[in-house]
């Protein structure tokens, strides 16, 4: 939860206001007042649950490999798991944005 909370940390308040648009359970009350307890919140186990249900197959699928290949993942690696230039593959790169 610490890699995600440094990252949360990098963004812009435009790219902080797309996480909280695209996760909605972010802030349900009570809306988390820092970016700590935001992290807390984005890595429960009932909101990466509602993230998960609500993804495509693809996007799933996506999401399964990053899970095995464990931190440290990178688009490179990703994109090295489809062909380079199949939708899949695009949708790597831009996860990693």
């Amino acid at each position: 939860m610490r890699d995600l909370q440094a990252y949360l940390g990098t963004l812009s308040e435009a790219e902080l206001a797309g996480v909280l648009t695209r996760r909605p359970d972010a802030t349900a009350d009570p809306v988390p007042a820092s970016i700590p307890l935001l992290a807390a919140r984005l890595a429960s186990s009932p909101s990466t649950a509602l993230a998960l249900a609500q993804l495509d197959a693809a996007t799933l699928a996506l999401a399964e490999v990053v899970q095995g290949i464990g931190d440290g993942a990178d688009a490179g690696e990703l994109v090295l798991v489809g062909d380079p230039g199949t939708p899949d593959a695009t949708r790597a790169d831009e996860a990693f944005e």
